[in-house]
């Protein structure tokens, strides 16, 4: 049969009619179901042609098992009777316009030839520092490549179980990539080559997806490139500890998404709604105006304030009597740096860690002589104190425009050593001449566990973004040379 008769994947489209290709499989992955216990489950591939088209072709669980033993990974196939459909999935693991979906009627034939004009994979790569410029829209997942520098235990989070691994470009950039527990067992054999390095704070991580596929060591011109690069010889991989891991996403959190409150208060607008920002801030003044407790509900996951019913206390929320509700800190505080000043109201924990006395403690401290007096007094000790915020912007602040201020999502004590270490970074990825040698590179060896291994890796990961950009803000620059570059940043 003549290559003639084939038609090209980029040639398909829903209007086409009873055609021939011949495909490469390139990858496949079986579909997430929400019953775990289903024997039949959708398998997906990516075939990918002579010319190095792809698409995504679906075989639907009535389907899976006929096909499953068919379509196997990397041979290539003849395939004719089959349909073409426009795409309405959210996410797009190729960049074609439509899918193919495998019918029970669906004619495979396998080729015994091996077909070396048909590649075996096309990678849409992205670089490290462009993943932030990404727009939120775009339904196409990413691939990206880079040394396995780290990998963290098994952890839950969020109800789900992953793991958190850490890779590094040539140019010396880091990026944590969240794994969910389908790839945990193929992440125990990537460790086994790995290494680790500690790294500064994150701006933007990726999200694995039932899509990801990860390739230790693969014969790619780009990893070969990179395995014979002088920047990656000789490295340790760490197997880190859950306490490393938080750690290094408390990190992430400090450093991301920087702004001023000038910044943050122009870009009030519904688009905004859900971001997720950090300032450097001085409490400049503490709201007396308002009990800075409240009597709250016990149950984890609501501690809204509670209504006093003379014998007990009911909770709305919950629909529930409460009969020993907690106090919880409702702390009002003027914050300002060096563009603007504004509100900011912090709970709980937040408050308690940030004032070292728990809210209870001072409710009862209160019921003493001049308790009242006393309360203000220890509250009003940290005012003059530089805290980094983090804030997530909210329906009610695009209503009132900040007028009324902002809820602390987290509160940070300014770590001067982490933010100069960024913004050093951020003077490095902007200025157009080579890594000076009086910059040292930002690594936290101390973190690092006694488990090493000496071999290294070089992963391909297929996978989804999570767009986040930076933006590093601090009260006092250190120099005149970091001032001019924050003030171009703010201009641009």
């Amino acid at each position: 049969m003549g290559t003639e008769e084939y038609v090209q994947l980029s040639e398909l489209t829903d209007r086409t009619q009873r055609c021939k290709i011949k495909v490469r499989v390139s990858r496949r992955w079986t579909f997430d179901s929400k019953d775990s216990q289903e024997k039949k489950k959708r398998f997906d591939v990516v075939l990918i042609d002579e010319q190095g088209n792809q698409i995504q072709a679906v075989v639907p669980k009535n389907h899976s098992n006929t096909f499953l033993n068919v379509l196997e990974e990397g041979h290539v196939y003849h395939i004719e009777n089959f349909s073409v459909q426009s795409r309405t999935d959210s996410y797009r693991p190729v960049q074609h316009e439509y899918l193919i979906l495998i019918r029970w009627d669906t004619i495979v034939r396998g080729s015994s030839e091996a077909h070396p004009e048909i590649p075996k994979y096309n990678f849409d790569f992205v670089e490290f520092n462009k993943i932030s410029l990404l727009p939120k829209e775009n339904p196409n997942l990413k691939d990206v490549y880079g040394t396995l520098e780290g990998v963290s235990e098994l952890m839950f989070r969020k109800g789900l179980m992953l793991k958190e691994i850490f890779l590094k470009n040539s140019s010396g950039t880091e990026l944590k990539i969240n794994l969910g527990k389908m790839q945990d067992k193929l992440m125990d054999n990537v460790i086994t080559y790995a290494t680790k390095r500690i790294g500064v704070g994150y701006k933007y991580f990726l999200n694995s997806t039932s899509a990801t596929k990860i390739y230790v060591n693969l014969e790619i011109p780009e990893v070969l490139e990179l395995q014979n690069s002088s920047t990656f010889k000789e490295r340790n991989i760490s197997l880190l500890q859950a306490s490393s891991s938080v750690e290094r996403n408390m990190k992430d959190r400090y450093l991301r998404n920087r702004k001023t409150l000038s910044q943050i208060l122009q870009m009030l607008n519904r688009d905004s709604v859900g971001q997720v920002f950090t300032c450097t801030t001085i409490i400049n003044d503490i709201v007396h105006d308002y009990a800075p407790f409240y009597k709250s509900c016990t149950k984890i996951g609501c501690r809204k304030k509670v209504i006093d019913k003379g014998d007990h206390y009911w909770c709305n929320n919950c629909n529930n009597a409460i009969p020993s509700p907690d106090a919880r800190y409702q702390l009002k505080a003027r914050i300002r740096d060096d563009t603007e000043s504004t509100l900011i109201t912090i709970f709980g924990d937040e408050a308690e860690a940030l004032l070292k006395h728990s809210a209870s403690e001072l409710e009862k401290l209160m019921e003493s002589a001049n308790g009242i007096q006393t309360v203000k007094a220890i509250i009003d000790e940290i005012i003059g104190t530089s805290i980094v915020f983090e804030i997530k912007i909210s329906q009610y602040n695009i209503q009132s425009q900040g007028r009324y201020g902002f809820t602390a999502n987290k509160v940070f004590q300014v770590d001067y050593k982490l933010d100069s270490l960024q913004i050093q970074e951020d003077i490095e990825q902007q200025l157009p001449l080579e890594r000076s040698t009086d910059i040292p590179n930002s690594s936290n060896k101390k973190n690092r566990t006694d488990k090493t291994y000496k071999r290294k890796a070089y992963v391909v990961i297929w996978t989804e973004y999570s767009n986040e950009s930076s933006q590093t803000s601090v009260i006092r620059p250190p120099s005149k040379r970091v001032r001019k570059i924050k003030e171009n940043k703010a201009k641009s």
